[in-house]
């Protein structure tokens, strides 16, 4: 799913800021970020995608609180909430509007949707602005 891109610098900025000044909050939640990634990587070593759906959700999870919901935004919180509205779990890719998610179904986590399912996927998304891919 996509969204036009946008600056990310202003968000980052009073990041940097904190980061500089060792805010024990900031260094706390950029050292989960990074064990998150190093789990996430072992996840898919181990094809363990139940694992990996949950690491999805911590990381979403730890940048809200880190930056804000004013930071992430509005279109952002809700490109994950119609993620989770079709269960699947999402994250952001970085910074400039987009998300990765993955099929989260409760015993089938980490299989694909059908063709059917997945037009209704996009189309929901379609609908609210976004690009399904």
């Amino acid at each position: 799913m996509y969204i036009v891109a946008g600056d990310s610098g202003a968000v980052h900025s009073t990041v940097k800021e904190r980061w500089a000044q060792r805010d024990p909050d900031l260094v706390r939640g950029m050292t989960l970020l990074g064990e998150l990634a190093h789990q996430g990587v072992e996840a898919l070593r181990k094809t363990d995608y139940k694992l990996l759906s949950t690491l999805m959700e911590k990381n979403f999870e730890t940048r809200r609180e880190l930056y804000g919901d004013n930071v992430v935004g509005k279109t952002n919180l809700n490109m994950v909430s119609l993620a989770t509205q079709y269960d699947m779990s999402a994250k952001f890719t970085g910074s400039g509007g987009a998300i990765v998610c993955m099929c989260n179904r409760q015993n089938n986590i980490g299989k694909w949707y059908t063709t059917a399912e997945e037009t209704v996927i996009k189309d929901a998304f379609n609908q609210k602005g976004y690009q399904f891919e």
